[in-house]
């Protein structure tokens, strides 16, 4: 009774527990409904005194917004929108969703999201997508307390953000707004209004003495590389101007790229353009990783970007990173433009090795089968086809490990292609071909003259591993090839016949049958001991003496566990040796 009792405490006690964290959860969750309560007030404020402008210019509903043309003028823009009396100046700027590639190591690297804003309210559908995220859903999504962050700051950064360039002059007129106030994450309205493209704020915001224009948010990055990043030429124009803007600050934060790096990341080769006009902007600067500016626009193909800066004498068109040029970058992406642009530029060494891994070009552009980038570098005579990488493979093996068939057959075209070296393990590409089963790139080896189709590779030949790997088509290849022996033996006495027959491969094992049946009773052993019934049946059809059936089934069958599973050929050799 007492251990009852006991164990009815301990229940009441955890229902206690549970009872008083609901109640918490359910006060936390009143606290953020008034939050979001308090914010919807504040928007429904906003679009009132938006409303009450549009009534008292008595223009239809309309409110006219002072924009920016294409050419730099300003101009009237009209936009109904919210039931066709508010009109907000949005412009269609979003970010693209680009994956990019590591420069190094060719895994993704990094995804630009979208910009949508999570939660409008009270704005219709098609307005909400246009608009940037507004900072108090920022600060509610941190969990930080919003109570503290005035009303006409909020309003200023979601102005700014937005690109309402009236609302923005309206704040700043006021005497209790901060025009260069940081929101969660050191966020500035430059910042903001940089990053989503808002030309006229941000030439608004830059005419203000009290705004930094180079200011940076948590992660190091200021207005111009925000600009940089999105690819926003005019907006990246006007903070260059500035004399105070470092052209050459990096995401101090993350791996150190400059707004010229991500700019030539993300394609913005305007913007890139831009950049390299600048007297002032360091190309010798490295991210964290150790790639320069050359190397980003190599690895992403960046043509444009390749001419300007081969052009400067700062740049050193073989400096390395991780072991790769960027020729080697640009030949291992496929660039073909790029590749041939520096092969073309005097300075550029096409037969570099890079350090540790020892890569050339050739071997890069090989192992991803890009056959057009190896033709343009099998063109140049400081080329070695046959020279190998840290891992001892030369461009032949490794196109053939990868299984790229017109690489392989841009390699064989060469002369001076050796077909017969191996790599680091004594194995040729012949052997490695017919292991794997490649019988295309089989069949093009068997047409050099300095290929030997009975070489042992690690005391097997080629005709044993295929026969052993079951690929029939590379069998009855090499079986064609004039000077073949099926019946050579490895050191174990194993022929390809008996290894076939090992495993059971009833369609080798008859085409080997029909070159040489000298080992047909080790076969018979072997396929016998596997339980092999097919292959049993086959060679028993090709003729073996009675004596070698009695002699197997003494061998193998001798015990009487060995019979389990192999009834079926046990009674095939009775059947055969009366």
């Amino acid at each position: 009774m007492q251990f009852l009792q006991s164990n009815r405490g301990i229940r009441d006690r955890d229902r206690r527990g549970l009872r008083r964290r609901a109640l918490s959860e359910v006060a936390n969750a009143r606290d953020l409904e008034k939050r979001l309560r308090e914010k919807n007030r504040q928007k429904d404020e906003e679009i009132a005194f938006w409303k009450n402008i549009a009534n008292q210019i008595n223009v239809g509903g309309v409110v006219p917004i002072i924009g920016t043309s294409e050419n730099g003028a300003e101009s009237e823009d009209y936009e109904n929108a919210y039931n066709k009396e508010i009109t907000f100046n949005l412009a269609e700027d979003r970010e693209p969703n680009v994956e990019k590639t590591d420069i190094c190591h060719g895994t993704p690297h990094r995804e630009l999201s979208p910009s949508p804003l999570d939660t409008v309210h009270n704005l219709p559908n098609n307005l909400a997508e246009k608009i940037s995220p507004d900072p108090t859903d920022e600060a509610l999504d941190r969990n930080m307390d919003i109570d503290n962050i005035p009303l006409q700051q909020n309003n200023l950064f979601a102005a700014a953000t937005r690109g309402d360039q009236m609302e923005v002059q309206r704040l700043l007129d006021r005497h209790d707004v901060d025009p260069d106030s940081k929101r969660p994450g050191s966020v500035t309205p430059l910042i903001s209004a940089a990053k989503n493209g808002r030309e006229a704020v941000v030439r608004l915001l830059l005419g203000r003495c009290d705004v930094n224009p180079d200011s940076k948010d948590n992660a190091g990055h200021t207005p111009l590389w925000y600009a940089a990043e999105s690819g926003h030429h005019d907006v990246a124009r006007l903070l260059l101007d500035r004399s105070d803007v470092d052209p050459n600050v990096n995401d101090d934060y993350v791996d150190g790229r400059t707004p010229l790096m991500i700019a030539v990341e993300n394609g913005h080769e305007g913007v890139a353009e831009l950049l390299l006009g600048k007297s002032n902007v360091d190309l010798t600067l490295l991210d964290r990783s150790g790639n320069s500016p050359l190397q980003y626009a190599a690895s992403f193909g960046r043509v444009t970007v390749v001419d300007l800066l081969l052009g400067r004498d700062d740049v050193d068109p073989n400096q390395e990173c991780n072991g790769l040029t960027p020729l080697m970058l640009a030949a291992r992406n496929g660039h073909e433009a790029v590749v041939e642009l520096l092969l073309g530029w005097k300075g550029v060494k096409a037969d570099i090795r890079g350090s540790p891994s020892g890569e050339t070009a050739l071997t890069l552009a090989a192992k991803e089968g890009h056959e057009v980038v190896m033709q343009r570098l099998l063109e140049k005579d400081s080329v070695n086809p046959n020279f190998p990488n840290g891992s001892g493979d030369t461009a032949l093996w490794c196109a053939v490990q990868s299984g790229h068939f017109a690489a392989v057959k841009v390699l064989l075209q060469k002369d001076v292609v050796d077909a017969s070296i191996k790599n680091a393990n004594g194995r040729t590409v012949l052997w490695w071909s017919a292991y794997s089963g490649c019988s295309a790139i089989v069949e093009l080896l068997l047409e050099r003259d300095n290929i030997n189709p009975n070489e042992f590779n690690d005391d097997v030949t080629p005709l044993m591993a295929a026969a052993r790997n079951g690929h029939e088509a590379v069998v009855q290849l090499l079986l064609g090839w004039d000077g073949i022996k099926p019946g050579i033996k490895d050191s174990f006495g194993w022929t390809a016949l008996r290894i076939a027959a090992s495993k059971g491969h009833d369609g080798i094992v008859r085409l080997l049958l029909d070159r040489d049946s000298s080992d047909i009773y080790n076969a018979l052993l072997s396929a016998a001991d596997g339980g092999h019934e097919a292959v049993v049946l086959l060679l028993l059809k090709h003729g073996v003496a009675v004596e070698r059936i009695k002699y197997t089934l003494r061998m193998v069958y001798g015990l009487p566990e060995h019979h389990a599973g192999h009834e079926a050929v046990i009674q095939l050799l009775y059947k055969y040796q009366e």
